[in-house]
């Protein structure tokens, strides 16, 4: 399930919605979770947290509350069973500078210190009805993620919570991590995903009867032939 909203200021662990999430997760439902907009690069009260113009989060804005490293991870983006996402630019793998960064704020019981988990791509051009639009922010990165994960399932519909983390995190890149001097992990997880590598991952610990009309090696997994 793939979720874009959260709270303005933080919320109590036992709060009906944050139960009501954990329950879900519990039942084995996997859910993926927006950081939110609010990291150090946010900007002014008039130079918006998703890059795109809209003021579309003012309450992390307000007197820097709830701006920058720490502050804006909180409720249901730092449940420890939901897979929290952060965005990068899609052309240099970094944090895009409005993607909420970890620690998430005041963890303990369901809520978990080390989030975000993993980073998508954001801030994609889009042509609706005929006219160029953006579609900016972490809400942008998270369906990415969602999407990818979709496409585990489909290769491996017996992947539990755990097994889709392991995957998903071990195969990302973290490039960021290579070319920034800051806790990479708190700004974009274990780094960028990718789909190919974890789809594959995922086939590979599979009994599925997926098969090629030939024998072909795919980034070191070899699909058999039927």
């Amino acid at each position: 399930v793939s979720n874009s909203w959260a709270y303005v200021s933080p919320v109590s662990q036992y709060n009906l919605k944050i139960r009501k999430i954990q329950e879900a997760a519990d039942k084995g439902i996997i859910i993926v979770f927006a950081a939110s907009n609010c990291g150090e690069g946010c900007g002014s009260y008039t130079s918006c947290c998703d890059g795109s113009g809209r003021s579309v989060f003012q309450g992390c804005r307000e007197q820097d509350l709830y701006r920058g490293r720490g502050k804006s991870i909180h409720g249901p983006n730092q449940i420890g069973d939901v897979i929290t996402v952060a965005a990068v630019d899609s052309e240099n793998l970094l944090r895009e500078g409005y993607s909420s960064q970890g620690p998430s704020y005041s963890p303990g019981g369901l809520y978990v210190l080390d989030k975000p988990d993993i980073a998508g791509f954001a801030d994609f051009e889009l042509r609706v009805n005929g006219e160029e639009t953006n579609f900016a922010g972490t809400s942008a990165a998270t369906p990415t993620i969602t999407g990818i994960i979709a496409l585990m399932l489909s290769a491996n519909p017996e992947l539990k919570l755990g097994e889709i983390k392991n995957l998903l995190f071990s195969t990302a890149k973290n490039d960021y991590c290579t070319s920034n001097t800051f806790d990479c992990k708190l700004d974009v997880g274990y780094g960028q995903a990718n789909p190919v590598q974890a789809v594959l991952q995922a086939y590979s610990l599979s009994n599925n009867s997926i098969c090629a009309t030939e024998d072909i090696p795919c980034n070191g997994i070899i699909i058999p032939v039927c």
